[in-house]
């Protein structure tokens, strides 16, 4: 259950440090499965870079779960269009790229709070549905998106060359 101290806000330039040490721990869980897509150490200046970045454009929500004032988690969104070609309707995507909860919060109704929030997000933003994508070793995700009625659209495959 979710604590009733738990508040959503956007991102602000202040909480990069904590965006930054949330990122590495998904990003280990991350390496340790999939090693040759995930690098072992990000580089925390570069990291740092790339995070600010996106902060800065407007067509992203970058959402931050805090409680106390303590980050315990945050979310990232964008809004996009499908291409427009003759085979597809033409409608707003509410794209979620990151979603992380600290470790030590999991289970406790915080990630489904986050990504309430985002779809919140992209349904005020003309968003007609909500996309993400997960890779196939993230049971623990994968049982998650399920849970909150996210079904399989596509899959995206490769092939190491």
């Amino acid at each position: 259950m979710t604590n009733p101290s738990l508040s959503i806000r956007a991102a602000i330039a202040a909480d990069l440090d904590g965006i930054c040490s949330l990122s590495q721990q998904i990003n280990q869980q991350h390496h340790l499965a999939a090693p040759q897509v995930f690098v072992e150490n990000i580089d925390p200046t570069f990291e740092r870079l790339f995070w600010k970045a996106r902060l800065d454009l407007p067509e992203n929500a970058h959402l931050i779960a805090e409680i106390g004032g303590v980050m315990i988690g945050y979310i990232t969104a964008s809004i996009s269009e499908t291409m427009k070609n003759p085979f597809l309707h033409t409608n707003k995507i509410c794209r979620i790229g990151t979603i992380v909860v600290d470790q030590h919060h999991h289970h406790t109704g915080i990630g489904k709070a986050l990504m309430d929030a985002a779809c919140q997000w992209g349904k005020q933003n003309g968003a007609a549905e909500v996309r993400l994508e997960v890779f196939d070793f993230n049971s623990n995700a994968i049982q998650f998106y399920d849970n909150l009625g996210f079904g399989m659209q596509s899959h995206i495959m490769h092939k190491t060359l």
